[in-house]
């Protein structure tokens, strides 16, 4: 069923990040990094098992580079940060302690959740039928 992978995901985003805010702090921060390194890790074997099954690794190297002029040109990063202060000043008040690691969490969610590379691959997957591998 097309979009299904779609609607486990975002199923999946809400879930781990209602999860993380509940019990994000008790996590000791040396376990969180080597999360983070295990799915940078999984990333990057996804990404190269991709590269070698491809046949012209020119329409990647251009695409990433354009991507890449683009988003830079938009400044996309600037305005997800600027995103992420406008609402930690909007819905966190008062308490300046936490400002930037909001922000910081605000915009790795972002570029994770929203526009990093397994949410591309996953929704084209997904739109052309075939079985989402990346539901993770």
């Amino acid at each position: 069923m097309r979009g299904l992978g779609t609607l486990i995901n975002t199923a999946l985003v809400i879930a781990g990040s209602g999860l993380g805010v509940l019990v994000g702090d008790r996590i000791p921060e040396r376990m969180r990094t080597t999360l983070l390194q295990v799915i940078g890790l999984v990333t990057i074997a996804l990404g190269v098992s991709d590269a070698i099954e491809t046949r012209n690794m020119v329409f990647p190297l251009v695409g990433m580079a354009v991507g890449a002029l683009i988003g830079e040109a938009l400044r996309i990063e600037d305005r997800i940060e600027a995103f992420g202060s406008f609402l930690q000043r909007r819905f966190d008040r008062g308490t300046h302690d936490g400002e930037k690691s909001f922000v910081k969490g605000f915009v790795t969610a972002s570029a994770l959740y929203c526009i990093g590379p397994l949410t591309v691959l996953g929704a084209i997957e997904d739109a052309t039928g075939d079985t989402p591998q990346l539901y993770i």
